[in-house]
């Protein structure tokens, strides 16, 4: 799973955005986290999906779409 974050900076949020990514275990009961390189420019994040061709790809305010590929 991969979660979008944009902080702030209200009330101790970090200033910024992130995407992590979830690797949850088969039952559901535990999941770890890695921080996913953004190789963009900082802006809002306004939906992350996953392409049919397998990557994933980030829509910004500014209407620009990024596509975001492992390293």
């Amino acid at each position: 799973m991969v979660v979008s974050f944009m902080g702030i900076g209200v009330h101790g949020t970090p200033v910024g955005n992130r995407l992590d990514v979830l690797a949850i275990s088969p039952d559901g009961a535990s999941a770890t986290k890695t921080m996913a390189a953004i190789p963009m420019p900082a802006g809002r994040f306004r939906s992350v999906v996953q392409g049919p061709d397998g990557f994933l790809y980030v829509a910004t305010d500014e209407g620009d779409i990024h596509q975001l590929k492992p390293n």
